[in-house]
């Protein structure tokens, strides 16, 4: 399976409710044979992380005391994480909460909360 892609997944701003369930479930359920899929790695808090299902072609890494604020994860991202997605020989980064400001590309990233799309919420 020489063209099987490794995923990379910034989940560091995940960590409770629809996001995570989300997570799981795409992670639970995904054929990555079918899909070309080589491997995954996850980046996110060990809460997060935990959550996650156990799979031979998914790594868990915990970014640590990064995910106590928001400012520590904002400065993760735009500082370190194209360079752990690098390292870390992925293809491709999917971003499922929406919000992405590091270097890295190509990036998939994915907005659940249609608020910020309405006007009335924008100039709110």
């Amino acid at each position: 399976m020489s063209d099987a892609i490794h995923i990379g997944i910034d989940a560091t701003n995940l960590r409770i409710g629809g996001g995570v369930t989300h997570l799981i479930e795409v992670l639970t359920t995904v054929d990555v044979k079918k899909h070309g899929i080589a491997h995954v790695t996850v980046w996110g808090c060990v809460e997060t992380l935990d959550a996650l299902p156990a799979r031979p072609w998914l790594s868990k890494i915990s970014i640590g005391s990064v995910n106590k604020d928001y400012l520590r994860r904002v400065l993760w991202q735009r500082l370190y994480i194209s360079a752990a997605v690098k390292k870390a020989k992925c293809d491709i980064l999917y971003v499922p909460g929406g919000n992405y400001i590091g270097g890295f590309r190509p990036t998939v990233t994915m907005s659940r909360n249609m608020l910020p799309f309405q006007w009335a919420e924008l100039s709110r």
